[in-house]
């Protein structure tokens, strides 16, 4: 059925995807999510996720990013502010600031911006962006008398 060990690893991968924007799809908003997310559509609006974002080769995102980690084969048009990992591939066009702790960037990809790789912590609260935290420690606690999970972004 596969062909190489490839191929095997990329359909686990997509398996393991908690939200799927199709080839052909197009989504106007903003999207939180807690799990992993991958675009093979278009997105116009921002991207607020607490795990992986994939943006798939003929993906076009316009919009901010921020996540823990992301793997961007596609075009972004706007920011994206990364915690952990951010890996471009080489179909990648970036047209904006990368903030990231790590980057990986194929042979290739091409991005107009700034780059600031190891800069000061901000924290992303699901639903409202990013906002500044003094420690960027991952936190659970109440904000404004709600119970709030906060995540570290670099930005």
């Amino acid at each position: 059925m596969f062909s190489n060990k490839k191929e095997v690893k990329q359909t686990q991968e997509r398996h393991q995807e908690s939200s799927l924007f199709g080839k052909g799809s197009t989504f106007t908003g903003t999207i939180d999510s807690s799990e992993n997310i991958r675009v093979d559509g278009k997105i116009i609006g921002t991207i607020n996720a607490k795990a992986k974002v994939v943006a798939g080769p003929e993906s076009l995102i316009e919009g901010n990013i921020h996540a823990e980690r992301a793997e961007i084969s596609g075009e972004i048009k706007g920011d994206i502010e990364v915690t952990d990992i951010l890996i471009l591939r080489a179909s990648a066009k970036i047209h904006g600031d990368i903030t990231t702790d790590k980057l990986i960037m194929d042979e290739g990809a091409s991005f107009n911006g700034k780059c600031n790789v190891g800069e000061k912590v901000k924290a992303l609260k699901l639903g409202n962006g990013p906002e500044t935290h003094n420690n960027g420690k991952k936190l659970n606690g109440n904000h404004n008398g709600t119970k709030t999970d906060y995540i570290s972004v670099a930005g």
